[in-house]
């Protein structure tokens, strides 16, 4: 059985559904978790109303390995279609469950490049929105799904089956991997998150002073050679302009066709995983 821990109140409320280390070597949000858990625990926090679940390492095997996955990347098979041959299947079968009880889930994550905090609203719709602003995460990327369409691909990630589902859910990405700071962003988000829905009596986020940057993601870019390489080591939300060159290789030279902005670069990344993604500012 996964890892899982759950607090309730006896007064009705939303059931709010904490995810970490789906890619076990993102750290931080099983670091965020697992600070809550003691918390709740020892009776430092209580819960007002509603519920939550924390499940601090979901991808346990990948966790204790430092490893992305062991078979294959858990968030591309959490679907009604998976392969059961596959080790992250087993774990995709029994996740389902835990997010089908939710009312909210959030996934939290980090990344390999360096990074400011940013959060995954995958929908439109005004209860995905509620829920990446009530995170506090300044940077929002929109039309995450609508990218892997092209070409016949697709996407069967934690916030796809919840939307499936009609469950509000986002993607947070904290941080560098190695970076203690984004620990503290996955505490201030789920403290952010449980205030919000008034499960907890702590501090809201505080009012900001700055508008939320909307990114819209277009386009996504797998690595088909180990020997193509990145022009320059590029960050997270990095301008690139129309013609500039991002990528060379055996595979051929990649350049930007528009103005806009790198997004989530790998530069280890596996053949046929994504490599980057190239995104634009919503006015």
């Amino acid at each position: 059985m996964l890892e899982n821990y759950k607090f309730s109140s006896k007064i009705k409320g939303k059931n709010i559904l904490f995810l970490g280390s789906v890619h076990g070597n993102e750290k931080c949000g099983s670091q965020a978790i697992d600070f809550f858990v003691d918390q709740f625990k020892r009776k430092k926090l209580f819960i007002n109303k509603g519920s939550v679940v924390f499940m601090p390492r979901v991808n346990k095997l990948a966790y204790q390995k430092n490893v992305r996955y062991i078979d294959y990347n858990l968030n591309r098979i959490i679907n009604d279609n998976f392969d059961a041959s596959i080790y992250e299947s087993m774990i995709a079968k029994e996740l389902k469950t835990f997010i089908k009880k939710s009312d909210i889930l959030v996934d939290l994550h980090s990344m390999e490049a360096k990074t400011v905090p940013m959060v995954f609203v995958d929908y439109d719709k005004p209860k995905w929105l509620e829920l990446g602003l009530a995170s506090g995460i300044k940077h929002i990327i929109l039309n995450w799904p609508n990218i892997y369409k092209h070409g016949g691909l697709g996407v069967a990630d934690t916030t796809k089956y919840a939307m499936s589902k009609n469950i509000p859910g986002i993607t947070i990405e904290c941080g560098q991997h190695k970076d203690r700071g984004s620990v503290a962003v996955a505490r201030k988000s789920i403290i952010n998150i449980l205030s919000y829905h008034g499960l907890i009596n702590q501090d809201i986020m505080s009012k900001s002073d700055y508008k939320n940057n909307f990114y819209v993601a277009e386009k996504v870019f797998f690595r088909k050679n180990l020997k193509d390489k990145f022009h320059k080591n590029w960050k997270n939300f990095d301008f690139i302009k129309k013609g500039q060159v991002i990528a060379n290789g055996p595979s051929g030279k990649i350049l930007s066709l528009k103005d806009g902005y790198i997004l989530l670069p790998k530069n280890n990344a596996k053949i046929k995983d994504e490599w980057f993604y190239l995104g634009v500012r919503k006015k």
